[in-house]
């Protein structure tokens, strides 16, 4: 089974090429952060993009590994098991459908929102030194 974890490093145009009949899929989502980041997308849309072409969205890995802190957030977050129509005609065992595929872990917003608030702060302290500098014609 491929593991694939670029497809928010690639352009729209090459997305299509990487399918097999199973994907285990993780890609950073809107705002997750990260380099060189070029198609940050939520679940949602890659759902649409792997139903195009004959999959369905499952999601037998991430309810097991959700509080794992052994395991990166990003991959606790966004993995998702894209099986095609027809292998999931073969398979005996129904796989757990996806009831909610654009979420955001709690721990990942915890750290993005924390950054966001030292951001502010220190934004903050510069618009306070460069008013008091323009008030008292400090240069």
């Amino acid at each position: 089974m491929p593991i694939t974890r670029c497809f928010n490093h690639l352009i729209h145009a090459m997305t299509d090429a990487l399918l097999s009949d199973l994907v285990l899929f993780s890609t950073a989502i809107p705002f997750q952060g990260g380099v060189n980041h070029l198609n940050e997308q939520w679940q949602a849309y890659w759902a649409e993009k792997f139903g195009s072409h004959g999959y369905v969205p499952t999601d037998p890995v991430r309810p097991r590994i959700w509080r794992d802190r052994r395991i990166s957030i990003p991959y606790r977050q966004n993995m998702i098991l894209y099986v095609s129509k027809i292998r999931m005609a073969e398979i005996a065992e129904p796989i757990c459908t996806v009831p909610f595929l654009s979420v955001a872990h709690p721990e990942m917003y915890e750290i993005r929102n924390s950054k966001s608030v030292r951001q502010s702060l220190r934004d903050l302290q510069m618009t306070t030194a460069s008013k008091c500098k323009r008030i008292f014609g400090i240069s």
